[in-house]
């Protein structure tokens, strides 16, 4: 039964993944919406929860989001490509504020791709004051 199925598949991913990128994945292995929801109440019931601001923080310090944050705000930051590793002259004459602005765009980009709510994403990205 796909109902069945969904329960275990969203039990066994619950905590790893978001609930939208889950529904997805559901969805694209031809469970119906219905089953879905009904699936997802059910382990709801059951008392199966996910903090969705506990796993992008995770995911971001995963990607060493709050690293890169201390490091523009020490001034420690290096000029280097992330993809090529050379010296990127373009990021030597950003201000940290545009610094942190193009990592904060990079970071929500990443994030919203992985299902996750735009409210989770944005108070964890606001949350790097706290965390330094």
């Amino acid at each position: 039964n796909d109902q069945s199925y969904a329960e275990r598949y969203i039990e066994g991913h619950i905590g790893k993944e978001s609930i939208t990128a889950i529904k997805r994945k559901l969805f694209q292995k031809g469970i119906l919406k219905e089953d879905i929801e009904n699936a997802l109440q059910i382990v709801d019931e059951n008392g199966i929860e996910q903090d969705e601001d506990e796993m992008v923080k995770k995911l971001l310090i995963k990607r060493h989001y709050f690293d890169r944050i201390n490091n523009i705000m020490t001034n420690e930051h290096d000029n280097l490509d992330e993809d090529t590793g050379e010296n990127n002259i373009k990021n030597r004459r950003l201000s940290k504020n545009d610094l942190i602005r193009k990592e904060n765009a990079k970071q929500y980009s990443y994030l919203v791709s992985k299902g996750f709510s735009k409210e989770a994403i944005i108070k964890q990205l606001n949350s790097w004051e706290n965390q330094y």
